[in-house]
């Protein structure tokens, strides 16, 4: 760890220059011109082109350059007033730059494993086809979802992240089209999100940093990247973090907006492959406004009109909206979109695939109000916002318009909660902290400007294109029925998110409560107005969030991960007044420290795990469900190394300790007197006030080692009386919470007390003034192992067993090709095998054959009108393949060999508990029709 040193500020900039714009130059309007056209052109095209979404990304970048450089400041123009890279005048060598260090941290946490395993149904499946209909439909609008049509409770971020991951993919052969089978989809479709939650962690550490240093930064994020809630999440390809990513981040400009100061962007010259730009807080804001805008308005501008009814129209859907958009005998163009599953669906419901409809074009139902109009709207909207922020040049200004943008993505990642957390936090501080200027310096009308034209742009089209269809479904049910009512999952009171809070940020769950009533050893009252700013924000961030979700009627465990990073900022905060004065940059050998801590961490974790079992988790098929045992001897060796380890830590880390303070703030003041009594007097009491401080800490280390051991005992529970505490910690963002556990398989109850012991070893350390620096570089140790742990073992592992991958893996395996001479209608589309889903909806089946796969018995959704017994008749004498509920494998089995057919289950328990895979060979005669309950 570095020092605790604030962040050097940067040298007033000179006030005179810098709101000047420069004139355009040709280069400007060409790459506008350019990126622009190229936009236009690659959006009308119809249909998926290969590289489209890379060249569009390009094409959007073309047209934001230009765009700079003709609002006055071009960043491929140096001016000469350019610095050099803070990196190289404050910062020294790389290996010195923390937030480096947190990005290679969190990069090496999240991205070696993120698409090493299948996506988990439901919801990683559900989001994930959904973007692939996107690609293959090439409608970036209305979503499209299987069997049950529109996509309409859940924002499009998400989306257009999976979307476009995907279309990157495509350059390296990804196939998105029908019966793609498994590829290397989830990698396209999980990277963002890893990305998107690094650089949230980035962003938070360099807020945190402005006020109390950077090490005090790194470390807070260093916790939020090591809680279980983040880490998970960071590799599931939901909701969450498209909404609480940016919101870290919105939140995170927040703070720098308080804490800059009236100091002004600074341009530098940043150098890349040998070529020097012209960069500042400026181009990030308004670049990030235009990239995020510009896409969104040129799609809106390229939609396809009519002014008569296509061939290939819903008729009489057609004739009403032709005619509402009519005035007199003038006929105004109406918007027109596809109906369908691209490749499954057909022109008539005979030849389209079981559980898709026909393909056919729809026309918007909101008259005079099509795509174009919208786009034109925005145009106006973000030129009046552009008049504004041209010459700003004011950090403080720029980090509230980044704020806004950041709020405007959260939105689009899942709704109004996006722009109602971090507008709660800032109201809140505004109240708290009686600063009413802030409310000015924020430009609330020209924040909502920028807010609407980043936010907006889809919310509008799909209301233009399905009116209340989508207002009903999304407003009504998904928001205020869910917030009042109650919407699915469970009910509970206030208990039910501290519950899951102490799983979802262990091994630091008993910092937690610590920090919140400790509140003056974070911020003392010598702290600076920055320093309390940011822990305020810190303490509403965590308060908010929970008041705000625990009085909502639905609860699900994840919906309670907007205030983990609120909490890990308190958690950080301690944690940097625990390590005190000590600096491994002191030490005798920092990176022997380091990397002794982490081998004496691993060895006490597993060690201590071989004398309760197994410490892999790993029940072989041959064990019939009953786990492994331990073994005392080797996990006896690794006591030893471990315990040798950490002493060598130690050894390595002498000289770590500087002297410690003894009066600061206005008893520092005191001391400077000339009056040897008084100085006497505030030598005295600075003493009293660190041994308080002291003291106060051990105690408080005490209470979170108490408040931890009760979380490691539930999380390492493995008795009868209710589920395992290892499956808890999957629950944390799934949210089938009465499915069972793969006990024939996996059984982690060892290393779980492993881990347990030594996270509060680590803690109770912290009650040791002396021990205090070690103990808690140790609770770091044990943090990152628990996550590589969770993310590299735990979530490998289980995923067999919660997606669906394996059996299509299989099913694609073991398929042929068939002839296709003679075949017709539906079985004319499957050029081998074809494969059923029996009474399932979970997505998995769509997402892993392209929409492909037949839907049979699947309930009352809207396109599930085929039978199992139909569906066999249809495809007598071949070869078929099912996918279904471990439940309902014996009722396939017995519905074809009733019709004189042959069928096995090709997996078993220990493969899959849940789904199962059926090979059958269709009989000649009439199959049964026993049709099992849903």
């Amino acid at each position: 760890m570095t020092e605790a040193t604030a962040v050097p500020s940067e040298p007033a900039a000179v006030a005179a220059p810098p709101t000047t714009p420069r004139r355009p130059q040709a280069i400007d309007w060409a790459l506008t011109v350019a990126g622009l056209a190229g936009l236009a052109v690659l959006m009308t095209r119809h249909g998926h082109l290969r590289v489209g979404v890379p060249l569009g990304m390009l094409l959007a970048a073309m047209a934001v350059l230009g765009l700079l450089g003709l609002l006055g400041d071009s960043p491929l123009r140096l001016r000469g007033d350019e610095r050099a890279s803070a990196d190289e005048t404050q910062r020294g060598p790389w290996w010195k730059r923390e937030g480096l260090w947190v990005l290679i941290f969190s990069g090496a946490l999240y991205l070696p494993m993120a698409g090493a395993y299948g996506l988990w149904d439901p919801w990683e499946t559900h989001y994930s086809e959904v973007a692939r209909e996107i690609l293959s439909r090439d409608d970036w609008i209305t979503t499209w979802w299987g069997q049950e049509g529109w996509f309409m409770s859940k924002p499009v971020l998400i989306f257009w992240m999976s979307a476009l991951g995907m279309g990157v993919g495509s350059l390296f052969g990804l196939r998105t089209a029908p019966d793609g089978g498994p590829q290397f989809q989830e990698w396209c479709i999980r990277v963002p999100i890893s990305l998107l939650a690094m650089l949230a962690l980035w962003a938070l550490y360099r807020a945190v940093a402005s006020a109390f240093g950077r090490r005090a930064g790194m470390l807070v994020a260093f916790v939020l990247a090591t809680m279980p809630h983040w880490f998970f999440i960071a590799h599931q390809a939901m909701t969450d973090m498209p909404f609480v990513g940016p919101l870290v981040l919105a939140v995170s400009m927040l703070m720098l907006a308080i804490t800059s100061g009236d100091k002004m962007a600074a341009p530098y010259r940043v150098t890349v492959f040998g070529h020097s730009f012209r960069w500042s807080l400026w181009h990030t804001a308004i670049g990030l406004f235009l990239l995020l805008s510009v896409p969104q308005v040129m799609y809106l501008l390229t939609r396809t009109m009519v002014m008569s009814c296509p061939e290939d129209a819903r008729m009489s859907q057609c004739d009403e909206m032709l005619r509402m958009n009519r005035i007199g005998g003038r006929q105004f163009p109406v918007e027109t979109y596809f109906y369908g599953s691209a490749g499954n669906s057909a022109d008539s419901l005979e030849h389209s695939v079981p559980g898709s409809p026909r393909w056919e074009r729809l026309l918007n139902v909101i008259p005079f109000f099509p795509s174009v109009v919208q786009g034109l709207v925005w145009i106006v909207l973000g030129a009046l916002s552009l008049t504004v922020l041209r010459r700003e040049r004011r950090a403080k200004d720029l980090y509230f318009v980044l704020f806004y943008v950041w709020c405007a993505v959260s939105t689009m990642g899942k709704g109004p909660a996006g722009l109602v957390i971090p507008a709660a936090i800032a109201g809140a501080y505004l109240v708290t902290s009686r600063d009413w200027s802030l409310l000015r310096r924020a430009r609330p009308f020209t924040g909502l400007l920028v807010f609407l034209v980043v936010a907006m742009p889809w919310y509008v089209a799909i209301l233009g294109r399905l009116g209340n269809e989508f207002f009903d479904r999304f407003v009504v049910h998904d928001i205020i029925n869910r917030t009042i009512v109650g919407v699915h999952g469970d009910t509970g009171s206030v208990r039910y998110f501290i519950w899951q809070l102490g799983y979802a940020m262990f091994p630091w769950s008993g910092l937690v409560p610590v920090a919140l009533v400790g509140w003056r050893q974070i911020v003392p009252p010598e702290s600076t107005a920055a320093q309390r700013a940011v822990a305020r924000i810190g303490v509403l961030w965590f308060v908010l969030s929970f008041v705000l979700f625990s009085a909502m009627v639905t609860k699900f465990h994840h919906y309670i991960f907007p205030a983990v990073p609120g909490a890990a900022v308190l958690v950080g905060l301690l944690v940097d007044r625990l390590l005190g004065t000590s600096s491994l940059s002191r030490a005798k050998n920092p990176v022997g420290s380091i990397a002794a801590l982490g081998v004496g961490v691993t060895s006490l974790v597993v060690g201590i795990a071989s004398f309760v079992g197994s410490a892999r988790g790993i029940v072989p098929r041959s064990a019939e469900g009953t786990p492994l045992p331990g073994s005392p001897a080797f996990g006896g060796v690794l006591v030893a190394l471990g315990a040798a380890a950490l002493i060598a830590s130690w050894w390595f880390a002498r000289g770590e300790e500087a002297e410690e303070p003894k009066g600061e703030g206005v008893l520092a003041a005191l001391n400077s007197e000339d009056t040897p009594e008084r100085a006497e007097r505030a030598r005295a009491l600075g003493n009293d006030v660190n041994a308080y401080r002291a003291i106060s800490l051990g105690a408080m280390s005490v209470a979170a080692a108490a408040v931890l051991a009760f979380v490691a005992r539930d999380l390492s529970y493995d008795g009868t009386t209710r589920p395992p505490g290892y499956q808890r910690l999957l629950q944390l963002f799934t949210y089938q919470y009465e499915r069972m556990w793969p006990s024939r398989s996996f059984n982690y109850h060892a290393i779980l007390v492993g881990f347990g012991v030594v996270a509060v070893l680590a803690c109770a350390g912290l009650v040791v003034h002396r021990m205090r620096p070690m103990a808690a570089r140790a609770m770091v140790a044990v943090a990152f192992v628990f996550a590589a742990w969770g993310l590299d073992f735990y979530m490998v592992d289980v995923s067999r067993h919660w997606s669906q991958r394996s059996l299509f893996e299989r099913y694609y395996a073991m398929r042929r090709p068939r002839s296709m001479e003679g075949r017709e209608g539906e079985d004319a589309r499957y050029t081998h095998d074809p494969v059923g889903a029996y009474q399932m909806n979970w997505k998995g089946e769509n997402f892993y054959t392209g929409g492909r796969c037949a839907m049979l018995d699947c309930g009352d959704l809207p396109f599930c009108s085929n039978h199992m017994r139909q569906w066999l008749e249809r495809h007598r004498g071949q070869r078929l393949f099912f996918v279904t509920e471990r439940s309902h494998g014996s009722n396939v089995v017995s519905q074809v060999t009733s019709g004189g057919g042959t069928a096995r289950e090709v997996t078993d328990e220990w493969d899959q508990n849940k789904f199962v895979l059926v090979e059958a060979t269709a009989g000649p005669g009439r199959p049964g029709t026993t049709t099992p309950a849903q």
